[in-house]
């Protein structure tokens, strides 16, 4: 991973305070720290020269003024995007450690400039977000979606909430709440200064209504210091509308509406797929789909007419986001987890799904995946900490889990480690060594690939072509994955010798209005011998290329 070679902390502001994090953007970098003797976090941008290296003099310097940005929340408001937990604690901690040397007295309101930013002061996903005394930069994208929020309100017009979290807090004895709101991507409120019950449900609509309430109010009480200008006018212009978009629904819950509910004493996500009402439309009962049945391995993962039915009293609407079965501290992902990591070769974002688990040298977990997107070339490895969870797994039990891998041909290698249930935290086989996994088979491909169709079809047809496999994803007949020259063989018959062939090969299948991408997908999947051969040199130049796949949309 290439890096400039100025760290955060050989950086300091007015030539006292050390910068504790430094982020890239796409025409510099920022660095952050904090400042005891201004009550203030601040954050300085410089520029590249010509040459590539930073430019001494800064082109952004926020926080300059007493208490002008007292918190993190403050901080993030003043640079206008989200920053990484692991950010956060970094510059909380150094508060903590340097408590300021005075509190600046009165109503203080920040005073740094408005001054136009361009984009390329932003970050971006791949950008490289440097923590000292983090051994490497890590990307700034996978740090953001390893965090989970308790709440997420999409409140319309690009308005987002999000509800990160709750602490103790050991004055009031109820819990310190972190919040963020969002308009068209830019943060405009921040902060952990609204207090909550201790056993507050923070995913509650009603949580989420009072936080937004005590967020616009520009005389709520928690608030220590008046609004700025840019907050007082937009809480004016989108106050009414962002209260009204999270209002709770006490009367019925519609298709789609994201509910919680306890089952076996548990405290189960899902979404409702269906109201059953009486003839005055009151709501009856509700059918619904629990989170976990669209992880891998659910029995019911690809019965999507299995839902369980409650009485509405059973059920509350909730702003939780979709459970997805992260490991708990200790235990690996399993064969078929989906993980989002960046490209070791070009950073961008990839999703991958997990096939086998070590442990690395260090003890900590690494994984050989599978990238299930066009275009990101063949398997690799990535650790643990350079990864999040897209979606987890689900498997009843090892047996079904092993049973799975030998299915799709993913053999068991020295080192692998796997969640052992009631056996412990993890469990390791042969790990006498590192393991070095071989690359895959095409039919280890093609396992990969299939392994998390389950996933929701796509709104449009998509073609992804993957070296020798294919994947094929249709809103009616989901996803399928078949052989790449089997398929090229099958475009380049007609529509209707595709129809015959997929009629008589498998009755009952089609529903006439498939296009040709489809068509030839069916047929090469439940009659590859019915299919002549593909065009002469075709097929051999997509399977010379495996790290060049090619993606359509239709």
């Amino acid at each position: 991973m290439e890096e400039e070679a100025v760290e955060p902390d050989t950086v300091a502001r007015a030539g006292t305070e050390r910068a504790l994090a430094s982020i890239t953007t796409a025409a510099g970098r920022w660095f952050l720290g904090w400042d005891p003797r201004l009550a203030s976090f601040w954050a300085t941008h410089r520029r590249r020269g010509a040459d590539g290296g930073l430019l001494a003099r800064a082109d952004h310097d926020l926080g300059a003024d007493v208490g002008s940005c007292p918190s993190v929340g403050a901080l993030e408001e003043a640079l206008g995007f989200p920053l990484p937990a692991t950010v956060r604690h970094a510059l909380s901690a150094e508060r903590d450690a340097r408590p300021p040397l005075a509190y600046p007295r009165g109503a203080l309101v920040v005073r740094d400039p408005e001054r136009p930013r361009g984009v390329d002061t932003y970050p971006r996903w791949d950008s490289l977000l440097a923590v000292p005394p983090e051994a490497e930069p890590s990307r700034y994208g996978v740090r953001l979606e390893q965090e989970r929020p308790a709440a997420v309100a999409n409140l319309g017009e690009g308005t987002v909430l999000e509800i990160l979290g709750g602490r103790q807090d050991q004055a009031t004895g109820g819990q310190r709440v972190e919040y963020r709101l969002s308009h068209q991507g830019r943060v405009v409120f921040a902060g952990d200064d609204i207090h909550a019950p201790a056993h507050a449900d923070l995913g509650s609509p009603q949580a989420g209504q009072a936080l937004l309430a005590l967020v616009l109010d520009p005389e709520a009480p928690h608030r220590t210091r008046p609004m700025s200008p840019v907050h007082a006018a937009f809480a004016a212009a989108h106050g009414e509308r962002l209260r009204d978009g999270v209002e709770a629904s006490d009367q019925r819950y519609e298709a789609g509406t994201r509910v919680a509910a306890s089952v076996g004493g548990e405290r189960v996500t899902g979404t409702v797929t269906y109201v059953a009402s009486s003839r005055d439309g009151t709501a009856l009962a509700y059918a619904w789909r629990p989170d976990t049945t669209a992880l891998a391995g659910h029995p019911w993962r690809d019965h999507p007419e299995h839902n369980l039915v409650s009485p509405p009293a059973d059920l509350q609407a909730t702003l939780a986001p979709p459970f997805v079965a992260v490991p708990a501290a200790g235990e690996p992902l399993a064969f078929g987890a989906v993980v989002v990591l960046a490209h070791p070769d070009t950073g961008e974002r990839t999703e991958a799904v997990v096939l086998r688990a070590y442990r690395d040298e260090a003890s900590r977990f690494a994984y050989h995946v599978q990238p299930t997107q066009a275009g990101v070339g063949n398997d690799i490895v990535v650790a643990d900490d350079d990864c999040a969870v897209v979606r987890g797994t689900w498997w009843p039990n090892r047996h079904d889990l092993v049973a799975a891998r030998k299915r799709a041909g993913i053999e068991v290698l020295a080192g692998e480690v796997f969640a052992a249930g009631e056996a412990g935290p993890s469990v390791s086989l042969l790990s006498n060594r590192t393991a070095e996994p071989s690359p895959l088979t095409a039919g280890q491909v093609n396992a990969a690939l299939s392994v998390d169709v389950g996933e929701p079809p796509p709104f449009m047809v998509k073609v992804s072509m993957h070296g020798a496999q294919t994947r094929v994803g249709d809103p009616h007949h989901g996803w399928v994955v078949v052989a790449t020259d089997r398929w090229l063989a099958a475009m380049v018959r007609s529509k209707a010798e595709l129809q015959h062939i997929v009629a008589k090969a498998a009755p009952g299948t089609l529903n006439g209005d498939e296009p040709p991408p489809v068509l030839a997908a069916l047929a090469a999947h439940h009659a590859p011998g019915a299919i002549g051969p593909a065009p002469p040199g075709l097929t051999e130049r997509v399977s010379t290329s495996p790290r060049a796949p090619i993606g359509v949309s239709l």
